[in-house]
């Protein structure tokens, strides 16, 4: 179980590199000039493709300017595919599960709204009941400064 939840924290970091990112196009790469594929080419070295990926997104997450985050999120998508890996839209990965799973997404975002709201009217207990309502319920907030964003707990 705990390299199942191992995985899951880097499939969420890789994700979650790329998340703020979604407006930028990747740069034009070929996955020949990957050091995923380098990694690979040395007797299928996973462990090191895997480390590969993670150095990525930690380059992606503090890259500022649009070449340096088109060119490590190439990098990043390019070498998660050569694994089979970060196919999904990063938007869709944090948000997936349906109701069953806990609240519908329409709920969610209804929350945050009324979240917002409280917060912008200085009703801070409301705010983190919301908050901690949700949380309980299986979903986490991130408020930044483009706003909160929210995703299911693996």
């Amino acid at each position: 179980m705990e390299a199942l939840e191992s995985a899951q924290d880097a499939l969420d970091a890789f994700y979650g590199a790329l998340r703020p990112h979604a407006g930028i196009d990747p740069a034009e790469l070929q996955p020949i000039n990957t050091a995923v594929y380098r990694a690979l080419l040395d007797d299928i070295n996973t462990p090191e493709a895997i480390a590969t990926l993670h150095a990525t997104a930690k380059t992606l997450n503090k890259a500022t300017d649009a070449k340096a985050i088109a060119d490590a999120k190439a990098d990043l998508l390019i070498g998660g595919a050569l694994l089979g890996l970060l196919g999904e839209d990063p938007e869709a990965w944090f948000q997936r599960g349906d109701a069953q799973d806990g609240p519908a997404a329409e709920e969610i975002e209804a929350l945050i709204e009324e979240r917002l709201l409280a917060r912008s009217i200085r009703d801070f207990d409301r705010a983190d009941e919301i908050r901690q309502t949700l949380e309980e319920q299986g979903v986490l907030l991130e408020d930044g400064p483009d706003g909160t964003q929210w995703r299911r707990r693996g």
